[in-house]
């Protein structure tokens, strides 16, 4: 796909456009340093482990 962007017929052929403006991608070093400590809070919560209601044990009597 690639190929045909580069050198494939001219109405295949991708060509941007030379006089579009660049977006800022980078972020400033202060929201980069808040965002930082926002991964870094330390989650305290206790988590119940849910049970399989469908798997039970196979009952004594049939065997």
């Amino acid at each position: 796909m690639l190929r045909r962007m580069q050198f494939g017929q001219k109405r295949e052929r991708f060509e941007g456009d030379p006089n579009q403006i660049m977006l800022p991608f980078e972020a400033e070093p202060v929201e980069v340093e808040q965002q930082q400590e926002q991964i870094k809070e330390k989650i305290e919560y206790t988590r119940n482990v849910q049970t399989i209601k469908g798997v039970r044990n196979f009952p004594i009597t049939f065997l």
